[in-house]
């Protein structure tokens, strides 16, 4: 019986559009592990835009944005990819003057949706990634990403700023072609 462990979400948790523009797209959300705020990638033109949602204040915070808006919506940089972690810090992996970054935003609560950067580092090696994780005490991420044009599953030590390569599949990126009927 699902009943004692199952709470639907509350009725006032509805997102507003944050952006007017037809061509704009949300890309990804996640919600805090409190439950008390959403971030979510949103991309318009070319530029991604990573946002933190407070239902109760009703309020949007722009914590990073990445590339430039342009007419042609040409940006060659992948989306940001965030995870949150107890204590409602979030961290977000982007791509900036051709590097991989890592910052981890802290202090963001319902009432005061802004927070404040405690950490930035490069993650060096990596070209791109793709799917990102945290654990549940905050000190490891897992990441898919490409290193050496080859996607494999990573873990990074927050603590040490280590990379950690756990597979190395180099038939991974193999793309399948169904019969022709």
């Amino acid at each position: 019986q699902l009943s004692g462990s199952y709470s639907p979400m509350r009725s006032e948790f509805k997102l507003k559009p944050a952006i007017n523009n037809k061509d704009a797209k949300y890309i990804t959300a996640r919600m805090s592990p409190d439950q008390s705020l959403l971030a979510y990638v949103t991309e318009e033109n070319g530029q991604h835009k990573v946002q933190v949602y407070s239902p109760k204040t009703k309020k949007n915070e722009v914590l990073l944005k990445q590339g430039l808006r342009t007419i042609n919506k040409q940006n060659n940089a992948s989306s940001p990819e965030i995870a949150w972690a107890k204590g409602n810090k979030l961290v977000i992996v982007y791509e900036k003057d051709d590097a991989i970054k890592l910052s981890i935003v802290e202090k963001l609560s319902a009432d005061k949706v802004g927070g404040k950067i405690t950490m930035k580092r490069v993650l060096k090696g990596l070209q791109q990634v793709n799917t990102l994780d945290i654990a549940d005490d905050g000190k490891m991420l897992i990441m898919s990403a490409v290193k050496k044009n080859q996607n494999d599953i990573y873990l990074y030590d927050l603590g040490r700023a280590g990379l950690t390569q756990i597979t190395n599949d180099i038939y991974d990126c193999l793309l399948y072609t169904s019969p022709s009927p």
